[in-house]
């Protein structure tokens, strides 16, 4: 049943928001006395950070209707389970797209053009100054950079890419033919044609089965000898960091810019880890690593609170959520 009145008064304490998230002032401006402070019997939708929503947390909570996830990933939430139990889940889907897009430009655009390099080299110079350049370094304009999934993210990255001059391809085989004009940029038919093509490499895939560790060994020794991989996605998408301090140290990987990790905080006796702790030299100046923090920005957050209550106060009026992930559930859903 649809409820739409403005006069209708959302049940006290039927909201709740599980974890992490500490400062509840939008939320509360949103929802009023509908934010609750603890799960309880009446809650009927769960905003979650990291918290698992599974069958054991949904057979403990049988009246939530729903379940909103602050961020754009999703991993951490059963959509099989979500659908068993006919609640609705959804997601971000507009959280942080150009803060994300803008770091992965960022680092493949510093790395580009030897920025941390420049850097380190300059401070052992006490003469012959302007003559130590880096003799690898191309035009942008001459520069391919290949996007490996044209979701929001993916394609905001792509367009600032175009913007500053790069040559782009993109690689994703679930958006519609013809996405390719939309985006002014080439289509790669297989993944292989775009590691084999691209200068640079940019991830931007969400994290399930089909991408869970699928930057391993093979995926590397098919990039282009010294291409740059980015990865501002998932952590989850590389298989293991050996894999990478092995093609950094070796020379097949020109360079890497990771926001994210397989394992965070990643663990300090990893030799990717140690030699940048330790600045080898292998390593200095060719490797950008960032806390998972390119979601960030003071109008992003505000703008992820607002738009988590919002989905949160539509579940409760009973209006089907635009940005549900199980939406098989819909007609079920909206008979309850």
């Amino acid at each position: 049943m649809s409820a739409t009145s403005k006069d209708y008064k959302l049940p006290c304490g039927s909201v709740v928001i599980t974890d992490h998230v500490t400062d509840w002032s939008i939320a509360r401006e949103v929802l009023g006395d509908a934010l609750g402070d603890q799960l309880n019997a009446e809650t009927r939708v769960a905003v979650v950070w990291r918290h698992r929503v599974d069958d054991a947390f949904l057979d403990a909570h049988p009246r939530i209707r729903g379940v909103v996830r602050y961020g754009v990933g999703f991993d951490n939430i059963d959509l099989e389970a979500a659908s068993r139990h006919g609640v609705v889940a959804c997601n971000n889907p507009t959280y942080g797209v150009d803060e994300v897009a803008d770091t992965a430009v960022a680092m493949a655009f510093a790395l580009v053009r030897g920025i941390l390099k420049y850097d380190e080299i300059a401070r052992k110079l006490p003469s012959n100054w302007q003559q130590n350049v880096q003799a690898t370094i191309r035009r942008t304009n001459r520069t391919t950079v290949g996007i490996v999934g044209a979701g929001r993210i993916g394609s905001a990255a792509l367009l600032k890419f175009k913007a500053l001059g790069f040559q782009t391809q993109f690689f994703d085989p679930y958006v519609p033919s013809g996405f390719e004009k939309v985006l002014g940029s080439r289509r790669a038919e297989t993944l292989a044609s775009l590691l084999e093509e691209c200068d640079v490499i940019s991830l931007h895939t969400p994290l399930n089965a089909e991408t869970a560790g699928f930057v391993d060994r093979r995926f590397v020794e098919a990039m282009k000898p010294g291409a740059i991989l980015i990865n501002t996605s998932r952590g989850g998408v590389v298989r293991e960091l050996d894999v990478i301090a092995d093609a950094l140290e070796g020379g097949r990987l020109g360079a890497v810019g990771f926001d994210v990790m397989p394992e965070e905080p990643p663990q300090p006796n990893n030799r990717l880890i140690k030699a940048w702790h330790g600045r080898l030299p292998w390593i200095v100046g060719r490797c950008i690593i960032n806390p998972h923090t390119a979601y960030y920005s003071v109008e992003s957050q505000a703008e992820m609170h607002r738009f988590a209550a919002e989905t949160a106060k539509r579940i409760l009026l009973g209006n089907w959520p635009p940005n549900a992930l199980n939406p098989e559930i819909r007609e079920q859903w909206l008979l309850v």
